[in-house]
């Protein structure tokens, strides 16, 4: 009766006791992933909160350089998302159990409230101070410092999660020792475990990769802008300069027409330039916002045909018989100029522009007869502040024009396409979606029914 009696216990233990080991294990693996998974989104906030950060300080650095109020934008916009990843981080960090992450975080904190009260505050409402190179050194240290607290915090995540993970292993080898049993339901459940977090940790490592090569994407992209735009601004502020002290220095000579023009012509020029930047930055995040309306495009295109009718001759053929379209009035005539005023601008010839309609689009083409395009530079026309190699194109233009009409023209749904030869010419084709309307319904149905 004895020996029955310590079996009758033993597998009263395993009953009893095992799932409650199994239970004890799977709550402990289930607290270190979520543990992991809390640090681990931790870090990309860090990473986010060092991104956004690196945005402000070049949009100070832009606007000092340029004194273009657009540098400001995304200055002001880094600053409340870096102040709301600052009120959740202690949080997170709390809940995770990493206390020594704390004190540096509060330092980072303290350290960007300086940066703004002590630097960029003071340079930004008097960029002309003079102790703006101590301001801006400064302000580079205490940048520096936040980096360096950011990596601290980095590094103390980082062991914090290896110190859990090795927490559920010993978890693991300790519920398999005394559950010897039940190893086989204990061991599923935590690969399964294992792989849920394995694959969690994976896709937060991923995350911060692909932060880290949108900080570094946007970094360079920003530092090729201010290089344009720094080059450009200063070439044509060069024209305002020369302007003005020639009416200084020459006072009769007020009423020149050339005079004038070339002042009112660089000021254009400055103009443009800010909106193509503030386009380039839509378009970079995918912000185009559009006010749509439906409109004929056929009048967009014979007003900017007679605004450039005075440099070239035009052949205009209008073969739609509505050419109705439903998109941004605003831009959709921005893209028209820029095509227009490139066949101005690189032929001599005259230039023809033809309307024509499809089931679903209206198709704009124009033709030059002038230099052409190099056939291994054509894959490379949309891209931003990409110049031709020729002398003949990358005199003028910024590189920024073609990449904000295929912007637009694909915001609206549409397509451009060009072909070019070399010395016989350029010929571009963009299409827009065509609107329904009760008077294009019929002679849509019409087009359908003759294709």
């Amino acid at each position: 009766m004895r020996p029955l009696s310590r079996s009758v216990g033993a597998i009263l233990v395993v009953i009893i006791a095992m799932p409650l080991i199994s239970l004890w294990s799977t709550l402990r693996i289930g607290a270190l992933s979520e543990r992991i998974t809390t640090v681990d989104e931790a870090r990309l906030s860090i990473s986010r909160t060092v991104r956004y950060a690196i945005a402000e300080e070049d949009g100070l650095r832009g606007y000092l350089a340029t004194r273009s109020p657009i540098f400001l934008t995304g200055y002001h916009d880094a600053h409340p998302r870096i102040v709301a990843l600052q009120r959740q981080l202690p949080l997170m960090f709390l809940q995770a159990g990493l206390y020594e992450a704390l004190p540096p975080l509060s330092d980072m904190t303290h350290l960007h409230d300086a940066w703004h009260t002590d630097v960029a505050d003071p340079l930004i409402a008097n960029p002309s101070r003079s102790d703006a190179l101590a301001l801006q050194k400064h302000g580079k240290l205490i940048t520096d410092k936040i980096r360096s607290d950011a990596d601290q915090i980095q590094a103390s995540a980082a062991a914090y999660v290896r110190a859990s993970t090795q927490q559920m292993s010993e978890v693991l080898l300790t519920a398999g020792l005394l559950a010897v049993l039940w190893i086989l339901i204990v061991g599923t459940c935590a690969v399964l475990i294992e792989r849920r977090t394995i694959l969690r940790e994976t896709e937060l490592v991923m995350s911060l990769v692909a932060e880290r090569d949108a900080v570094e994407r946007l970094s360079e992209w920003r530092s090729r802008l201010l290089a344009m735009l720094a080059h450009d601004f200063k070439s044509q502020l060069a024209v305002v300069i020369g302007a003005a002290h020639l009416l200084e220095d020459f006072p009769q000579r007020r009423g020149d027409p050339h005079l004038l023009a070339s002042v009112r012509s660089a000021g254009y020029t400055l103009a443009e330039m800010a909106d193509n930047a503030i386009l380039m930055a839509r378009a970079q995040e995918r912000r185009l916002a559009l006010q749509n309306s439906i409109f004929d495009i056929s009048e967009i295109v014979s007003n900017v045909v007679q605004r450039y009718g005075t440099q070239r001759e035009f052949h205009l053929y209008p073969d739609a018989p509505t050419a109705m379209v439903e998109g941004d009035r605003a831009y959709i005539m921005r893209v028209m100029d820029n095509i227009i005023g490139n066949a101005v601008k690189y032929s001599e010839l005259p230039i023809d522009v033809r309307i024509t309609e499809e089931v679903h689009y209206i198709r704009v083409t124009v033709v030059d007869r002038g230099i052409g395009i190099e056939e291994h530079d054509l894959p490379h026309i949309f891209e931003e502040f990409w110049r031709a190699e020729r002398a003949a194109y990358a005199k003028t233009g910024s590189g920024v024009g073609l990449f904000i009409v295929k912007q637009i023209v694909e915001a609206h749904r549409g397509s451009i396409r060009v072909e070019s030869k070399i010395g016989m010419g350029t010929t571009v084709s963009v299409r827009f979606p065509r609107a329904l309307t009760a008077f294009t319904a019929p002679i849509l149905e019409t087009v359908k029914t003759a294709t």
